[in-house]
């Protein structure tokens, strides 16, 4: 939102539109705005479960919403109703597709060439480390593994698997591999 990376499904000119009409203006009143949020809230509050369990809660309440003519939303959406019901369709739509981390797996040594068992050893060579970073970011995207399910079966700390999901997540974007 404030210009720090680029999202594809984030509506920034939407957003921002709403704090003025000067980029560089509406940004500052958009920080300004998260910061008074997070002071407003205790630490965890507005975490946890995400948009599925606000679909879940509010799904019959924003159907309703809509047939009267008013638009849809979730209070952790900022954007036009047609933007918030395309994000909850999206999130709808990936919670049902979770994969059996074998298959992850069987995609990555595929996809690298590194075998199983390096993947799950502690080598430090930069092939086996990508496809381990590539593993522990798609585990945990496509399969919904935890990062204690991941510390658990690659013998790793939590800091090193979130270092991992961290690093799988941006050779994922340059990757041609598709789950």
């Amino acid at each position: 939102m404030v210009g720090k990376r680029s999202i594809r499904f984030l509506d920034k000119e939407e957003i921002l539109r709403q704090f003025g009409t000067h980029v560089k203006r509406a940004r500052k009143k958009y920080q300004s705005y998260l910061r008074a949020r997070v002071k407003k809230y205790k630490p965890g509050e507005l975490s946890g479960g995400g948009l599925i369990r606000s679909r879940g809660a509010l799904s019959g309440m924003i159907g309703m919403l809509k047939e009267e003519g008013r638009e849809e939303y979730d209070e952790r959406i900022l954007g036009s109703g047609d933007f918030v019901a395309s994000v909850l369709r999206e999130a709808d739509g990936k919670k049902d597709k979770k994969l059996p981390p074998d298959e992850v797996m069987k995609a990555v040594i595929e996809a690298t060439g590194v075998r199983q068992e390096d993947i799950s050893s502690r080598s430090q060579n930069r092939q086996v480390v990508k496809a381990r970073a590539m593993y522990c970011y798609l585990a945990k995207e496509r399969c919904g593994m935890s990062g204690a399910q991941l510390m658990k079966q690659l013998r790793m700390t939590s800091g090193a698997i979130s270092h991992l999901v961290s690093r799988g997540r941006e050779l994922n974007r340059a990757s041609t591999l598709s789950l």
